[in-house]
């Protein structure tokens, strides 16, 4: 079974620059080069690109959600806690510490990642220059880092979203 989105197929096929890449998971993440995914048996694998180190060997453990980002990789462990790997120029592979993460999302472009806590709240680290790593306050379900911006949807099903170029309320 499939955790997450509406995953519903056995096999995933991902199209990076890297070239086509089947496997067999639970739920996947891809961004500029590299795959991330979580295996039926909880554990995470990355393949593509590893010009960063966003894509080795992946850490021992049990995971329930995974991002890849341009040229980090950010995955919540069974426990609440996140680890990273990967380019850290602007602490974007360096989340806080604590054990109260349900998902996570690594940026696409900019050298940031966000995160929804289990009480709701959104924090990100890394890279802020356009505001991007600055969440609104809130109870959010799902969160995801763009380029320059990010977006949430709220428990109430509210988009709200901010950084760069982003005019919403």
């Amino acid at each position: 079974r499939f955790r997450g989105h509406a995953l519903r197929q056995r096999r995933l096929v991902c199209h990076c620059r890297g070239g086509r890449q089947r496997h067999r998971q639970r739920g996947r993440h891809c961004q500029s080069g590299h795959t991330c995914a979580i295996k039926t048996n909880g554990s995470a694998v990355c393949w593509g690109s590893n010009a960063n180190g966003q894509a080795p060997a992946a850490p021992a453990g049990t995971f329930v959600s995974v991002s890849a980002g341009a040229n980090h990789t950010c995955a919540v462990q069974s426990d609440g806690s996140i680890a990273c790997c990967g380019l850290n120029t602007s602490g974007q592979a360096s989340p806080p510490a604590g054990n109260n993460f349900v998902s996570v999302s690594a940026g696409s472009g900019s050298n940031y990642t966000c995160g929804v806590k289990t009480n709701g709240t959104i924090a990100c680290w890394g890279q802020n220059t356009y505001g991007q790593a600055s969440p609104p306050s809130g109870n959010f379900d799902v969160v995801s880092a763009a380029q320059n911006h990010s977006c949430a949807l709220s428990a109430g099903g509210i988009l709200r979203c901010w950084g760069y170029y982003w005019n919403a309320p």
